[in-house]
Order: C-alpha cells, then sequence, then structure tokens
C-alpha cells in the first residue's frame, strides 16, 4: 500500500488564486463503518481539504471522506476510509508513514500552477480617485434559487445604501471603500439580475483534485453572457482604458464551502479566466466570486467582508495571512491577522464588519502617506487609524525595503469596531507596530507571509512577544490568551510586568531581517513611553541609538536582556555569556574577562 504525506507536506500545494482562508470550521462526521471522526477545514479556493486530528489531508466523495495522497500533479481520493487516531489498525497506520521526497514533489506543483494560472498582484492600480463603477451579477441554480426576499435590492443595500447596517453592519461596500480612502475613492456598483445558470449547483461546485471546484469558470462565463444580453454595457467598468474590465462579481445562490458547507458548493475567490470573453469591445478577465449566506444553515446574508476583501484584490492589494497555513493542530504564520481586511479581519464581527486599511493598505492605494521619524521627537495624541489619524514610520537605514509602520488601532472606533475584545470584553486600544520587509517578488506571487517562507514579511511586532494564533485548530482552546490585546502597546499581563517600549534592548527587540549599516541585525532605534490616553489617541516618544560601543564593559555580574550582534537574545547573566559584544538597553557592550 502506497504511504501518504501528513498535512506539514501536502500544505507546500497552496494557491496562486486570491481566496478567503477558511473559517475554522471544525465537524464531526459518521464514517459508514459507524465510527467517528473529527475533521477541520483547511485551505483556500486553490487547495481545500479536511484534516483528521492529526493532520492527514482527508477528501469527501458521496459522504465518505478517505485519506487524499498528492500526486505529480494532483490531490487524490485513496479509497482508504480515514479513521480516528485511536482507531486505525496498523496497515492503515503504516500508510501515513511520510515518504521521502514528498515535499520537494508538491513543491512542484505549486510551481507549475503559478505558471498555469499567474495573477496580476501586488502592484497598485493607478488612479484610485473618484469615481468608479462595479458589477455585480446575480446567479441562482437550476436545482438553487435565492432565499433571500427581493434580492436584487438587497444587494444593491449592501454595496451601496450610505449607513447600510443589516447585521449590525457599520456600513455598505461603497462606504467602506469611501472611508478608507478620506473620502476620495468613490466606488458605486451596479446589480444585475438574478439570472439563472444552466446546470444544478454540483455541476459548478463539485471538487475536482485537490479540492477545487471543477467547472466554477463556466458559471462566470454564464453569467457574462446572462448579462451581456440583458444590456449590460462592459466598457464602463473598464477603469483605466486599456481595453480590459477591472474585476467583474458573481454572486450566487446558496452557501460556500469555506465556510464549511458541502463539498459542492463554490468556495469564494477571485481569479482570471483562462479563456478571457470579449464583450462591447472590453475582455472580461478578472472576476470574483462569493455566496449569497454565510455558515451552513440558516438563511442570513453574507456580510460585506468578503466583497471588501476581493474587491481589495482588485486594488492590487495581496493576501497578508498565511495562504499557505494548514499544518495541524495551528493555523499557521499570524501573518496580520484581524488588523487587516487582507487577512483574517474579513471574519471580524462574524464578516460584517471589516476593519479600518492599515497605513500600509492606504499608502499602497495612494490614499495617504506614513510620516518618517527619523530625528528625535515626541508623539502627542496619535488619532486612531479608523478615524484617520496618521501612520508614522520607521526605515531600516540600510534597507528602504524594511520598514516598521505605527499607528493607533482602537475597537471602540468605526471600522475597528469588529475587532476582538481583550480578555475582559473591553474593546482593544494600543499603539499597533508591525514590521514590513518588501521584496517585489515575493508580493507578486501573493506569499507574503507564507509559512513556506523563510520569514513572515507583514507582521505585528507584538508587546507580550507571542505570535501564536489563537485557537488550535482541533477542540478551539487557546493556545495565545491575550490574543489582539497583547499585540499592542502599552501592554500589561496579569502577573504584572509591563512593556511599553520597544528598543534594541527590549524584549521583544526592535530587531531585523537584513543588516543594518554596522552590520547587526537591530533597528537602533527606540519608540518609548508609549502611553494610552484617557480618549483613545496615544503617545511616544522616539530617538535613535547609538551604535558607539560603550567605553565601559558590562559587569561580569549584572544581570539584564543581552542579544547579540544580530538581535537574538542571549540571556540575563553576563557571568553566563562568553566574550563577546552584545546589545544592553540599546548599547553596544563588550565583555570580556
Amino acid at each position: 500500500m502506497k504511504k501518504l504525506t501528513t498535512l506539514l507536506v501536502v500544505c507546500a500545494l497552496c494557491n496562486c488564486i486570491h481566496a478567503e482562508p477558511a473559517q475554522n470550521v471544525v465537524k464531526k462526521v459518521v464514517q459508514p463503518d459507524g465510527t467517528t471522526l473529527l475533521l477541520t477545514l483547511a485551505g483556500d479556493e486553490r487547495l481545500h481539504y479536511y484534516v483528521t486530528s492529526d493532520g492527514y489531508p482527508v477528501l469527501e466523495e458521496h459522504g465518505v471522506y478517505y485519506y487524499a495522497e498528492p500526486t505529480a500533479d494532483n490531490l487524490v481520493c485513496t479509497k482508504v476510509p480515514a479513521h480516528a487516531p485511536d482507531t486505525r489498525t496498523t496497515s492503515e497506520q503504516s500508510m501515513l508513514q511520510k515518504p521521502e521526497m514528498m515535499a520537494k514533489r508538491l513543491s512542484q506543483v505549486h510551481t507549475e500552477s503559478w505558471q498555469k494560472y499567474p495573477m496580476a498582484v501586488g502592484k497598485p492600480m493607478a488612479n484610485l480617485q473618484g469615481t468608479k463603477r462595479g458589477l455585480v451579477i446575480l446567479m441562482a441554480f437550476k436545482n438553487l434559487p435565492f432565499v433571500t426576499p427581493n434580492i436584487k435590492q438587497a444587494v444593491e443595500n449592501m454595496c451601496n445604501q450610505p449607513g447600510y447596517n443589516y447585521n449590525q453592519a457599520l456600513g455598505s461596500v461603497n462606504d467602506y471603500f469611501k472611508d478608507q480612502s478620506n473620502g476620495t475613492f468613490d466606488l458605486q456598483f451596479d446589480v444585475v439580475g438574478p439570472f439563472t445558470a444552466e446546470e444544478d449547483m454540483e455541476f459548478y461546485g463539485n471538487n475536482g483534485g485537490m479540492g477545487k471546484d471543477q467547472n466554477v469558470q463556466l458559471l462566470i462565463t454564464e453569467a457574462i453572457d446572462a448579462a451581456d444580453a440583458d444590456g449590460v454595457d462592459f466598457r464602463q467598468y473598464d477603469w483605466d482604458n486599456d481595453g480590459y474590465v477591472e474585476q467583474i462579481y458573481v454572486l450566487y445562490a446558496g452557501y460556500s464551502e469555506s465556510d464549511g458547507a458541502p463539498s459542492s458548493t463554490i468556495w469564494p475567490h477571485e481569479s482570471v479566466l483562462q479563456t478571457p470573453r470579449k464583450r462591447d469591445g472590453v475582455r472580461i478577465k478578472t472576476y470574483a466570486c462569493s455566496s449569497e449566506l454565510t455558515g451552513r444553515t440558516g438563511n442570513t446574508l453574507d456580510g460585506i467582508s468578503t466583497m471588501c476583501h476581493e474587491f481589495s484584490h482588485c486594488l492590487g492589494l495581496p493576501d497578508f495571512y498565511d495562504v499557505k497555513s494548514n499544518s495541524s493542530g495551528s493555523v499557521g504564520n499570524y501573518g496580520m491577522n484581524q488588523w487587516s481586511i487582507m487577512a483574517s479581519g474579513t471574519r471580524n464581527a462574524d464578516g460584517n464588519i471589516p476593519p479600518s486599511f492599515t497605513g500600509y493598505e492606504k499608502a499602497f492605494c495612494g490614499w495617504d502617506t506614513p510620516i518618517e521619524l527619523n530625528e528625535s521627537t515626541n508623539i502627542s495624541h496619535l488619532q486612531p487609524i479608523a478615524s484617520g489619524g496618521k501612520c508614522y514610520k520607521i526605515v531600516n537605514p540600510n534597507n528602504p525595503n524594511e520598514y516598521y509602520l505605527l499607528e493607533n488601532r482602537n475597537g471602540n472606533t468605526n471600522w475597528d469596531k469588529g475587532l476582538n475584545t481583550d480578555g475582559t470584553g473591553a474593546a482593544v486600544n494600543g499603539l499597533l507596530v508591525y514590521h514590513v520587509t518588501y521584496d517585489e517578488n515575493i508580493w507578486a506571487v501573493n506569499e507574503v507571509n507564507a509559512s513556506t517562507r523563510t520569514i513572515q514579511r507583514m507582521v505585528p511586532i507584538p508587546a507580550d512577544g507571542n505570535l501564536e494564533n489563537y485557537y488550535s485548530t482541533i477542540g478551539g482552546y487557546h493556545i495565545n490568551p491575550d490574543g489582539l490585546a497583547g499585540d499592542l502597546y502599552p501592554y500589561r499581563t496579569n502577573s504584572g510586568s509591563f512593556n511599553n517600549a520597544l528598543t534594541d534592548g527590549t524584549s521583544p527587540a526592535a530587531s531585523l531581517n537584513t543588516p543594518n549599516t554596522d552590520g547587526t541585525y537591530l533597528m537602533h532605534k527606540n519608540i518609548t513611553d508609549i502611553t494610552k490616553n484617557t480618549d483613545g489617541s496615544i503617545s511616544f516618544s522616539f530617538s535613535s541609538t547609538t551604535t558607539d560601543i560603550t567605553s565601559a564593559t558590562a559587569h561580569k555580574n549584572s544581570k539584564n536582556n543581552y542579544y547579540n550582534l544580530k538581535g537574538m537574545f542571549m540571556g540575563t547573566d553576563a557571568e553566563k555569556l562568553p566574550k563577546g559584544i552584545y546589545i544592553l538597553n540599546g548599547k553596544k557592550v563588550v565583555i570580556d574577562r
């Protein structure tokens, strides 16, 4: 019997199509032999499947969950029913041992898939100012109509209505982008349909190899043809007159597979048509789609976050979550988590209140410019980014593509009201410092925070030093109990320790991914005296750190945090450290006995 790889290897097969990450769906299933199996949904549109509690990939066929095996260019069912670890036979367990060279094979599959489906991402669209038009096409299925009463009006409201408040939303998609752009980008939507697809839902949504929906692009082309027959002029959706529509959006009836609905449903995503359609003298190539309803049961209309996320891809933004996270007992790299619409912020308030654009995202779109800090200064009463507050920037002197961004995030303010509360139920509020290490090539392939890369390239420097995700994928228990609150400065633990600074000598330290001018991996710039004011604003002090070696050597019995010149923590007791040069309290010191 062939041996199968664990999920840690399978995750190398991840996508290049932009999509929402899987909802952290855990479900118990009963196999035909009567045994029960606990499964977690993993992946996104290009590669998705369930995993067992110990991390083996599983695909479903006709209600039976089978172990999955990667081949040269696919992920296929083995026809061996999956079982929980404690009910497996000896031969079954033997089959599940990881084979040699599997990681290399899967990496090759990913490379081939990227070459087959290249995407334009990582560079902003030009001139994101003024009024632009977007097209939303409503598509029911032959066997599945929309259940939302007056679906066209409901979606028009969700897209365009000022102050839209369905299910506690804080505004429409138009409101969201208008607010992020400080009123300069007015995205108006035309909603057409509903039309009915030629086939049943299962025809378009059934999964092929790798869990990918087999015929979803046929649904998109049918939607284009139906809208064209209805009189839509596609020229008005070509924003820059380059002969290509920027994006069309198809909203289909029913649920989405990313929420744990059956594998016959469609997974929301953005992609390109393999064969672009030409209508009214322009080509339609880029599309996005998502479901009418949220969850797996009930008739609740999906929130605005999915559409905001997919249209943000249209603006050129990549994903800032770990697009290759699927490992057992973990949810992958932290990424930008709930702080970004391009990460798990799409899930804030059950998808109804997407987070404010970060300072990076606003600058990317040309809607704001971070203020670079060079000279020592005091910043007083920095307002929340969600209410128009500024973003500050601290740059590695030796690499302009590596920098910190600083902004006030306040869960009481506008679009950030959907952020998770702290452990006491209070809204989070503090200074978010996140570390950007830009690489054009990595942005272009949408792997900014991919776990297959050596570093995360846009990620908070958390005040509590904890970049673990909130829950394990199995069981839902906390592995980062302070969550978002622990990302922000100032920060106080339950034990009373306090962190209101980020310097070369703090923990976490002001470290770098590429060397500074002196060869160290430290920023040599200090953020200190971080204070949360009673009105929710933030104040802090900024200064540069000297890189000269202090004239005094470290006392061998001194106890502080010592770091090497690469920024790695080495210990607190100078007596136990070897001879050398260290960073202590932001200065270089020599230990020389």
